[in-house]
C-alpha cells in the first residue's frame, strides 16, 4: 500500500480531523504522556524507499511551545475556524502563518492501536484553555536547548571539514565523545564540548528524512 495522507480518520470511534485539537494518553511517551495536540494529518502506508510501514498522526504538541505563543496561536486559529468550514492545518500553513510553532511538530503512532487511548476532541469553546494549559507543562526550553546542541554539532563538523577536507567518521565521533568525557574537551583540537542532541523520537521534518522504529510521540 502506497503512503496516503488523510485529513480525516476514524480512530477508536473518534473522527480525527485536520485543524482540530485532541487530548489523549500515549504509551510511547518521552516527556508528555498526555499530550494536547492539533492534528495536521494521518499518514499510513509503506515507504517506497525503506519499506517501513508508517501509521501515525502528524501533530503540533502545544507543550513544546512557550505559553504566550500558545495563546496567540489559539486566538488566531479559532478565528479562522469560526470563519471557515473544515480548514486544513498543513505544514504550508505553519510555515506561512505560524513559523514560531514549527519546532513542536511531533508524530504519534496509532499502530499498535494501544499506543493511543482515551482519545477525545476538545470542544471549540474550551479550545483556548486547553491549548494554553498550565505553566507546569512547558517543554519549550528543552526544545531550544536540544536545537542549540544540534546546530552546534553541525557547525563543529563544518569547521572540521574546512580544516581537513572531510567530515568526521563515526569512529572519530565516538573517540572524540570519549575524550570529552575524560578530559572535558578533545585534547587534539579546539572543539568546544557539546552534548548529544535529544529532541525526542517524535520530532519530524517535513520530508520525513529519518525513521524511528519505536513509538514516536514525546
Amino acid at each position: 500500500m502506497t503512503i496516503r495522507r488523510r485529513y480525516n480518520k476514524l480512530f477508536h470511534g473518534v473522527k480525527v480531523k485536520s485543524g482540530y485539537v485532541y487530548q489523549f494518553k500515549y504509551q510511547a511517551w518521552e516527556n508528555d504522556p498526555e499530550p494536547t495536540c492539533i492534528v495536521m494529518y494521518a499518514l499510513e502506508g509503506i515507504h517506497p524507499n525503506t519499506n517501513h510501514e508508517w501509521r501515525f498522526f502528524q501533530c503540533i504538541n502545544f507543550t513544546y511551545i512557550p505559553r504566550e505563543d500558545r495563546r496567540r496561536f489559539a486566538r488566531d486559529w479559532m478565528h479562522i475556524m469560526g470563519n471557515s468550514k473544515n480548514p486544513k492545518f498543513t505544514w504550508e500553513v505553519i510555515k506561512r502563518k505560524y513559523p514560531y510553532i514549527k519546532h513542536a511538530v511531533r508524530r504519534y503512532f496509532f499502530k499498535p492501536d494501544y499506543y493511543i487511548t482515551k482519545l477525545r476532541e476538545v470542544p471549540f469553546d474550551k479550545m483556548e484553555q486547553a491549548i494554553v494549559s498550565t505553566w507546569a507543562k512547558d517543554f519549550s526550553k528543552k526544545v531550544k536547548s536540544s536545537l542549540f546542541n544540534k546546530f552546534r554539532k553541525i557547525f563543529r563538523n563544518q569547521a572540521q571539514f574546512k580544516k581537513t577536507g572531510k567530515f568526521p567518521s563515526r569512529n572519530e565521533k565516538l573517540q572524540q565523545k570519549l575524550q570529552r568525557k575524560v578530559y572535558g574537551e578533545t585534547p587534539s583540537t579546539n572543539t568546544k564540548r557539546s552534548e548529544k542532541s535529544n529532541i525526542g523520537d517524535g520530532i519530524v521534518t517535513p520530508r520525513f528524512q529519518s525513521w524511528k522504529s519505536r513509538g514516536g510521540g514525546v
